[in-house]
């Protein structure tokens, strides 16, 4: 509710007409009523009803308020994805030597929509780790698929300052990879953090691998519990089931 002030003429007991200045914004009709009732008790403030929202001013407003929206959701998971990454850490004594060799990859975790989209059909593949005497890491992966198809990566990741942490690019995909060893145990599982990155947009990606094609539970809790930690949805924490092995290449 909204009240102006109007230019108010009246005479008061029989005394020549006085001229009050009480604003300048009035309708017409409004001013027209003031001037014709003529009482020092009647106020000068005139109610002026609101305009009613046209339609285009409700969806512009609609609009923008989803845009904040948003906005605000955007700015609330980089916040998340920035705390999760200070805290993930390399695995204390890291040995390259001890990690290499033949690996199944037995569980995935993301929220990344490529993964949501076809989880149900994803299956246990096998990795192979190289380590170069530089201590970079030549990584090959592959899965075979229903047809009797073998899906095939390879990675060549480069060491970075710290044991454990190492980057490379992946030109299947087309993303930038910052992979981390989180927790290792050289004959038994080894939990790999990687954030994939790609048009400004970066996804958190978990893997556990196994020396067998079997974990136990114990491991597939700590598993479940990193990935939750980091954010990811339970839903899309995967265990996969057991598959047959590619020919060697």
């Amino acid at each position: 509710m909204s009240f102006c002030k109007a230019e108010v003429s009246y005479t008061v007991g029989g005394n020549e007409e006085e001229t009050e200045r009480r604003g300048e914004r009035v309708g017409k009709r409004g001013l027209q009523d003031i001037r014709s009732f003529h009482s020092p008790l009647y106020s000068p403030y005139v109610y002026i009803p609101p305009k009613p929202h046209s339609s285009l001013e409700k969806l512009r407003t609609q609009k923008l308020e989803a845009m904040s929206k948003t906005l605000l959701k955007m700015l609330g998971t980089l916040m998340c994805v920035l705390a999760v990454c200070a805290d993930v850490t390399p695995v204390k004594d890291f040995n390259l030597e001890k990690m290499a060799g033949k690996w199944y990859m037995v569980g995935f975790a993301t929220n990344s929509q490529w993964f949501v989209n076809n989880r149900a059909e994803m299956k246990m593949g096998t990795a192979v780790l190289v380590a170069t005497p530089e201590g970079n890491v030549d990584l090959s992966y592959a899965r075979l698929r229903d047809d009797g198809t073998c899906f095939r990566m390879t990675y060549f990741a480069n060491k970075m300052d710290t044991p454990g942490h190492f980057t490379f690019h992946s030109h299947i995909w087309n993303n930038d990879n910052d992979m981390t060893i989180v927790d290792v145990l050289y004959d038994d599982y080894a939990l790999v953090h990687t954030i994939e990155t790609k048009d400004g947009v970066s996804d958190v990606v978990n893997k556990l691998f196994s020396r067998t094609q079997e974990t136990s539970v114990d491991v597939q809790r700590k598993f479940t519990r990193f990935s939750l930690d980091t954010g990811i949805f339970s839903k899309n924490i995967v265990f996969l089931p057991p598959n047959n092995e590619c020919p060697e290449a």
